[in-house]
């Protein structure tokens, strides 16, 4: 989920005439949504990633980036949230500019809960006619071409299409906690498709993901890009 251009400007301001360092907004999977100073990849903050899990502001050190990080956890809902990242170490003691980050975390967050929400809504509507569609329960959908019309398909290509399903654990019982993980699943999927090679889409259909790409080209030359990208 993207941010918007008030949330830009939230990050932007808080950057640039607050703190004074470098700060960075990443989801759940760490993929970065903000970034005042591109200086870091994103494959470097894969070392990091288990600590993105604390649902409270937590600091830690790299001995050899010789670099302090602090963590402010941006609620989403209560399972999810993003993060605010700052390259220093932002003393406890610092009530100021604690308060400071505190207003701009609480801005993000009220922000970014109604974007998550209205966003989850879209996709249910989707999925529910992307499951109408695939099992014929929706007369109006029965044409192809008013289907890809309807979900932002180009009609005039071919397309993969990739089906994954979540395996069943013998010691999974709750169905909550089985749905939670399913939320996650089809969460990370979502945050890769905006780096894959091709136009991709992904649609939910009970415990499988569906992900329709566009086949543009040759498929070695298809092929060969995909295998990059997974």
């Amino acid at each position: 989920m993207n941010i918007d251009d008030n949330q830009f400007e939230i990050l932007q301001k808080l950057a640039k005439k607050k703190i004074h360092k470098p700060i960075y907004l990443f989801n759940q999977h760490g993929r970065i949504l903000y970034t005042s100073h591109p200086m870091i990849t994103s494959l470097e903050w894969m070392h990091i990633l288990p600590f993105f899990q604390s649902r409270t502001t937590h600091f830690f050190s790299m001995i050899h980036a010789k670099q302090t990080f602090s963590i402010f956890p941006i609620d989403l809902n209560e399972q999810t949230c993003d993060y605010l990242v700052i390259l220093a170490f932002i003393h406890p003691q610092n009530k100021t500019l604690h308060g400071i980050i505190a207003k701009a975390v609480n801005e993000m967050s009220i922000a970014r809960m109604r974007q998550y929400a209205a966003l989850q809504t879209a996709k249910r509507a989707r999925n529910e006619g992307f499951r109408k569609w695939i099992e014929r329960a929706s007369s109006s959908q029965q044409d192809p071409l008013h289907f890809a019309q309807a979900f932002g398909l180009n009609a005039e290509y071919r397309y993969l299409c990739m089906i994954c399903q979540l395996d069943e654990r013998s010691d999974t019982t709750c169905f909550m906690k089985q749905q939670m993980v399913l939320d996650q699943m089809v969460d990370l999927l979502e945050s890769a498709l905006p780096s894959c090679p091709f136009p991709a889409f992904l649609f939910v259909k009970g415990d499988m993901g569906v992900v329709l790409m566009e086949e543009t080209g040759s498929w070695p030359e298809v092929s060969g890009r995909l295998s990059s990208f997974f």
